[in-house]
């Protein structure tokens, strides 16, 4: 009976392992196809992508993931990446509403389908500006704030000169 037992453990690990094999990178039972969730998925190279100004006004504002959309001299532009709400709360950046005057540094780039979109590396707005991806390597910087980085410099650490991670004196 034991020996039963070990042989049919052993062939159900060794299932399950074939199966998170064969499903590869961010495909498993768990992933739902989101990739590693640490900016390296299929427009990786942010930073290779033709670099774009747009200034206008905010025209719409999508759910998360959908972009911004900004009206430019009647053409709207659709722009991508502008990070999680919290983000820009920690960074003390209001938050964008439609009827904001906006000048946007982005990126075109192609994805891996072909079509181009526009992804945001910082935004000024109500004149202060919210750096969201870092100049040297592309990636968002609300991924190493996620990460008890520091938002206001993005060092991916906690910042010694950053009063909100301070701790609190009596």
């Amino acid at each position: 009976m034991k020996r039963h037992v070990f042989t049919t453990v052993l062939l159900v690990v060794g299932l399950l392992a074939t199966v998170a094999a064969w499903a590869g990178p961010g495909r498993g039972m768990m992933g739902g196809g989101m990739g590693a969730m640490d900016g390296t998925g299929p427009i990786a190279n942010i930073l290779s992508g033709t670099p774009v100004t747009i200034n206008g006004t905010v025209s719409l504002l999508g759910p998360y993931g959908q972009g911004l959309q900004v009206d430019q001299n009647g053409q709207k532009v659709t722009v991508y990446g502008v990070g999680p709400a919290w983000f820009w709360s920690a960074s003390n950046m209001p938050a964008l509403q439609v009827g904001d005057a906006v000048s946007i540094d982005a990126r075109e780039v192609t994805l891996w389908d072909g079509s181009k979109h526009l992804v945001a590396m910082s935004i000024v707005s109500n004149g202060k500006t919210l750096q969201l991806r870092d100049t040297t390597t592309g990636l968002p910087l609300w991924r190493k704030a996620g990460k008890g980085g520091c938002p206001n410099c993005a060092s991916g650490m906690p910042c010694p000169n950053c009063p909100a991670q301070q701790p609190a004196t009596k």
